[in-house]
């Protein structure tokens, strides 16, 4: 059990490492990284999640629901505390090397915002509706990171059931969740293109 745990750890410290030394030019007018939007988001939607999540487990790991809800908070804890920014770090760390292979951060309109999702570029901050798209988009690889992490912590801690329903589990739960998160994102993203502002 400690063998995953210390290579998440080796995989972390070394893409933060990777991200923090990338050679970089300061700005001031450096962009928004998503994370900033994201990670608080994730902590203020925790009980929710935790609780449909619970829920979710009880259906399909017939477990009880003290027992269901207490593998919903740890899992949700770990995909919350450890999941979002390591995912965070590794997608930022693939924009900014496909910005390098393509000569710049000047990509205009819809695709800049797809390319540069988890860390907006400075350019286009006028255009309104960027924000809400790119939480939006961060929502799929977010949601795929907490499949696989809320997985292996339900795995261990109802290491009696089989895995494949545990997995069931972890996808049904977070395709609810993140879905509902995607959903309020779309939201935000149409009100935004309505009133013409954030």
């Amino acid at each position: 059990m400690k063998r995953p745990v210390k290579t998440t750890a080796t995989v972390s410290l070394a893409a933060a490492a990777l991200f923090i030394l990338w050679p970089r030019v300061a700005l001031a007018n450096a962009g928004l990284p998503m994370l900033f939007i994201m990670w608080p988001a994730a902590w203020v939607s925790f009980v929710p999640v935790v609780l449909v999540e619970a829920w979710i487990a009880r259906r399909v790991l017939e477990t009880p629901w003290p027992r269901s809800l207490r593998v919903a908070t740890l899992a949700n804890a770990v995909s919350t505390i450890v999941g979002i920014p390591i995912t965070w770090v590794m997608l930022t760390v693939a924009e900014f090397v496909t910005f390098d292979v393509i000569g710049g951060r000047n990509v205009p309109g819809l695709m800049g915002t797809v390319l540069s999702a988890p860390w907006l570029g400075p350019s286009g901050f006028g255009e309104y509706w960027r924000v809400p798209l790119a939480a939006a988009l961060l929502c799929v690889p977010f949601a795929l990171a907490s499949v696989a992490i809320e997985g292996v912590i339900a795995g261990w801690t109802l290491a009696e059931l089989p895995r494949a329903r545990v997995r069931r589990w972890a996808w049904v739960a977070n395709a609810g969740t993140y879905g509902l998160l995607f959903v309020a994102a779309l939201i935000w993203l149409v009100v935004s293109l309505v009133r013409g502002h954030l």
